[in-house]
């Protein structure tokens, strides 16, 4: 078998076999050829190349990972969403504050004519009392 073939078989990179050809040197001495600008491997050769099955604890560990990322990615979303709908009751409250605000502007500029109006009517009573003193003092002459 051709180190294409292996690749194509075993749905490896031709970098990743020559990188462990390379690396496993020593052992794999004599098991490949060289026939006609290809590298041939001899069933040793193909079972010291072959992809190294995963990992039990990697492949759990991987699994656990992935599981924490969907979690994270659904808590990520909910938070999202909760914090659209705290920004929009925030722009409501705003609103309505804003709304309270003119309310309690125009109120205190209708205590300030109230005020006023008392002060001039307290003024227009003490005047009209003033007059009544005189016109009685002027009638007991």
């Amino acid at each position: 078998m051709t180190v294409k073939e292996f690749c194509e078989k075993y749905k490896i990179s031709l970098q990743a076999v020559y990188a462990k050809i390379k690396r496993k040197s020593e052992q794999l001495d004599g098991h490949i050829l060289k026939s006609g600008g290809q590298l041939v491997l001899d069933d040793f050769a193909e079972k010291i190349l072959l992809p190294r099955p995963p990992d039990n604890f990697l492949v759990e560990k991987n699994n656990s990972l992935q599981k924490e990322l969907a979690e994270t990615k659904n808590l990520l979303q909910n938070l999202r969403q909760e914090n659209s709908f705290q920004t929009e009751m925030i722009k409501n409250l705003r609103g309505q504050l804003d709304e309270k605000i003119t309310q309690a502007e125009n109120l205190q500029r209708q205590l300030n004519n109230e005020k006023a109006r008392a002060k001039i009517l307290h003024s227009f009573r003490r005047a009209c009392i003033c007059l009544q003193m005189k016109i009685q003092r002027f009638r007991e002459r």
